[in-house]
Parts: structure tokens; C-alpha cells; sequence
């Protein structure tokens, strides 16, 4: 899934800005559905993914950018006449769009230190032991009565929904959203920059 994580932030930020063009939604707000949005896109590539595994895998997810990049994000530009979609201060409110940045800041802090905590939550509860009983064995796991497909599908939308709500916050911080920003190359950079910094903890990510 890391391959998608740029096209998933994206599904967050072009819903968040849609739901503000049209509908007159706060930004933040509509980031919040848009998360939720991204995840459940995330919940339909776990699906199609379930039984593929590596390279079958990572295709899958590459694939799945590129039609975002060529065909989800373009049309839901067509209202913008294929421009990018400026992120007005007063869709954002609270300050948060000041050119000072002082209210951005905070407002990422918050984010992030709530993003940490439930992370950590999860690696910590019962999705947390299962997952590292199926990263030791799948077949042990199974063994124990572990829904392997029920595990697959609860960490994509979990990493969906995180992703999502990074979209959005790097839109308000770019002032804008376009595919530009969300561009599936970005995701190798990613996979590249967390496996160097560490892979599959929190401190990883945030070094990242």
C-alpha cells in the first residue's frame, strides 16, 4: 500500500476540495470526510488485493495510482477548467491560512501528535499482536484462529485514512490541490525514505 499512500493523501485533499467548492464546506471538515473517503478506497484495494503478495502486490497498487493520476484527478478538475484548485483562507478558517504560518504549525503538531497516539494504540491492542503474529508466520497465525483477511483489510483503511488526512493537511500547507502534488512517483520516494529511516515503526515515519 505504500506505493498509493501520495494517490490515497490525494482522494483526501480533492475531496476536501470539492466538498468546499461545491457544497460550502470547511476545509478542515470536508479533510475529515475525505479521510474517510480514502480510506474506503483503501478498503477496495485491500480487496482486490487480498490473495496477491510482493511484486503481485505492488503492481496492483501502482496500477491503481495511475488511474488516479490520469483519470480521478483530472475530472475532478473539470469544474476548475484542468487548473489547480486554490485553498482559500476562508474555506480553512482559524487562521491556519495565515502567510505567517503560526497557526498552521500548531494545528499539524496537533495532528500528528493525534495520529502517533492512535497508531500507537493499534500496534499496542489486539490489531497490533495479531499483525505481528502474521508478520512471524501467516500459517501459525491462521493457525490461531487470526482472520488474515480481516487483518489485510483493517490496516489498509486504518493506513488510508491517515493518509487522507495528510493530503489534506498538505494541501492547506501548498495552498492548492492539484494532481501535481499528489503524484504516485511521490509514493516511491516515500517507500525509499522510510525504509532508510525504519521501516514499520513510529519513529520511522516521523524521521521520514
Amino acid at each position: 500500500l505504500s506505493l498509493a499512500q501520495a494517490t490515497l493523501a490525494g482522494v483526501g485533499a480533492f475531496t476536501a476540495a470539492q466538498l468546499a467548492t461545491h457544497f460550502g464546506f470547511n476545509f478542515l471538515v470536508g479533510g475529515l470526510i475525505g479521510a474517510v473517503v480514502a480510506s474506503a478506497v483503501a478498503v477496495i484495494l485491500a480487496l482486490a488485493s487480498v490473495r496477491l503478495r510482493g511484486l503481485g502486490l505492488s503492481l496492483l497498487t501502482i496500477a491503481a495510482a495511475l488511474f488516479f493520476d490520469n483519470t480521478v484527478f483530472p475530472q475532478a478538475l473539470s469544474s476548475a477548467h484542468g487548473q489547480s484548485i486554490s485553498v482559500l483562507p476562508s474555506w480553512v478558517g482559524l487562521g491556519v491560512a495565515n502567510p505567517d504560518g503560526h497557526a498552521f504549525f500548531v494545528l499539524a503538531m496537533a495532528v500528528l501528535l493525534v495520529c502517533i497516539a492512535g497508531v500507537q494504540l493499534v500496534r499496542r491492542g489486539t490489531t497490533g499482536r495479531f499483525l505481528g503474529a502474521i508478520r512471524g508466520s501467516e500459517t501459525g497465525a491462521t493457525g490461531l484462529g487470526i482472520n488474515l483477511t480481516w487483518q489485510h483489510v483493517l490496516i489498509f483503511a486504518l493506513s488510508g485514512l491517515v493518509a487522507g488526512i495528510g493530503g489534506t493537511m498538505g494541501a492547506i500547507q501548498q495552498g492548492q490541490v492539484s494532481p501535481g502534488l499528489f503524484n504516485y512517483q511521490l509514493s516511491l520516494v516515500f517507500v525509499v525514505v522510510v525504509v532508510t529511516t525504519g521501516a514499520g515503526t513510529v519513529e520511522g515515519a516521523l524521521q521520514a
